[in-house]
């Protein structure tokens, strides 16, 4: 059936870019589906890529990458499944402040085009549901740090028709790492960047970006992260 309401948006991007997340976003337009499902955004070059999203409350978001901007574009929305979970401190009985929590696909579906995300924020009770997300695997990430708490991401297998209910924050108090970066046995003073990568919060879901804490005039530096492995980067 005919979607009516549906809102088309459209990025385009530099000539001869492969990689939406390197181009050079050059101009963008937006339109709304009319009663037969149609809809028209004008004067789009056709030799630069375009990046097309449709979002309608009632389907899931979808995306997608064309170079025929020239020929009719067909989407076929879908309800989608949901996604129901708490955010909560473990081991008391205390809840954080509203959160946006951020669901990142974790595999790309297409070449050169960012993961499908959404994000919504918690009640006062720590609770949050995303009602329309589309099929596909997805980890759910606090973009806020809680000072002083870490979590392990929930990873949900996302199903058309089907509730996810039990996907959980439990805010833990996390794992110290400190240490010292040295060049030729020599403290590196000056404040220098160590980049942590939280195996909580996978860096390749481009959910969020990587920890960083600054050496002190010591070069010393320490931070508190997930159980787990992580991976430490000097820049």
């Amino acid at each position: 059936n005919p979607i009516k309401g549906a809102q088309v948006q459209v990025v385009v991007l530099s000539k001869g870019d492969d990689s939406v997340s390197l181009s050079k976003e050059i101009g963008y337009g937006f339109a709304y589906t009319d009663s037969t499902g149609n809809f028209l955004i004008p004067n789009l070059p056709k030799e630069s890529g375009v990046y097309l999203s449709i979002d309608h409350p009632d389907y899931a978001l979808q995306t997608r990458r064309t170079i025929s901007v020239d020929k009719q574009i067909t989407f076929q929305l879908t309800k989608g499944g949901s996604i129901r979970g708490r955010v909560y401190f473990k081991g008391t009985g205390k809840l954080p402040k509203p959160l946006i929590v951020l669901a990142s696909a974790n595999v790309r579906l297409d070449r050169g085009m960012p993961p499908p995300r959404r994000e919504v924020k918690t009640d006062e009770e720590g609770n949050f549901v995303f009602p329309h997300i589309l099929p596909g695997a997805y980890y759910l990430v606090l973009p806020e740090r809680v000072p002083g708490w870490t979590y392990v991401a929930p990873f949900v297998q996302v199903e058309e028709g089907k509730e996810i209910s039990d996907a959980d924050f439990a805010l833990t108090k996390g794992a110290i790492i400190h240490g010292s970066v040295l060049c030729k046995d020599e403290p590196m003073t000056g404040g220098v960047d160590v980049r942590i990568f939280d195996s909580s919060e996978p860096y390749y879901s481009e959910a969020v970006e990587a920890i960083v804490v600054k050496t002190d005039q010591n070069g010393a530096y320490q931070v508190q992260v997930a159980p787990g492995e992580v991976r430490l980067e000097v820049t």
